[in-house]
């Protein structure tokens, strides 16, 4: 029975020191919208942008955080909220396409400028609240190595967020939409430096 607890025990010491960190370096940017619906649905699409170069996949779901607050008197305090106050719903990727590059006449497009879109598109009923807002929320690590703008990129994730604030329930009909931006915005630009 020794000889039983040491082999376990050599495996699993062993193992410890065979574990590499992982971490997705691949996200590049993204966006959330939402269209109400009616009766208290809405449709939300998260979009998330990642460089193709990298190697690393779009998750095949995605854990979107719902909360709901209010920003003064009564119920759950927005700034109160905890882990506990967040329900998670898991959201499959509807669909993927590959972002042309920016139409330049001045430069070629580099070679390793590869980005994807992927989408992930769901819906919800969220009741009605005069005083309440709701939170939905998405956040991934990390960012892509090749952004200069942020310093050790890779240690940073991305979140994405949209509030729907506290409506009074007019006859069941929609009071608010997100914006929604029309393109995908340029992966990289040329400039000229005199």
């Amino acid at each position: 029975m020794t000889k039983f607890f040491q082999t376990i025990f050599f495996i699993l010491s062993t193992s410890l020191f065979c574990i590499n960190e992982t971490k997705a370096t691949h996200i590049i940017g993204g966006d959330m919208s939402y269209t109400c619906l009616g009766n208290g649905r809405y449709k939300f699409i998260l979009k998330i942008y990642r460089d193709k170069s990298s190697g690393t996949v779009l998750d095949g779901t995605a854990a979107i955080g719902i909360a709901k607050c209010n920003l003064g008197g009564g119920g759950i305090q927005c700034s109160s909220l905890t882990q506990r106050d967040v329900e998670l719903v898991r959201v499959n990727l509807t669909s993927t396409r590959d972002v042309p590059p920016p139409p330049y006449d001045c430069v070629e497009t580099p070679p390793d400028v590869e980005v994807q879109e992927g989408t992930y598109e769901f819906e919800l009923d969220l009741p009605y609240s005069a005083t309440e807002s709701y939170h939905i929320t998405y956040q991934r690590c990390c960012r892509n190595n090749t952004i200069n703008n942020v310093q050790n990129p890779l240690n940073y994730g991305a979140t994405y967020s949209i509030e729907i604030p506290p409506i009074v329930q007019a006859q069941n009909t929609c009071q608010n939409n997100s914006p929604v931006f029309k393109s995908f915005p340029q992966s990289y630009y040329v400039l000229t430096i005199h």
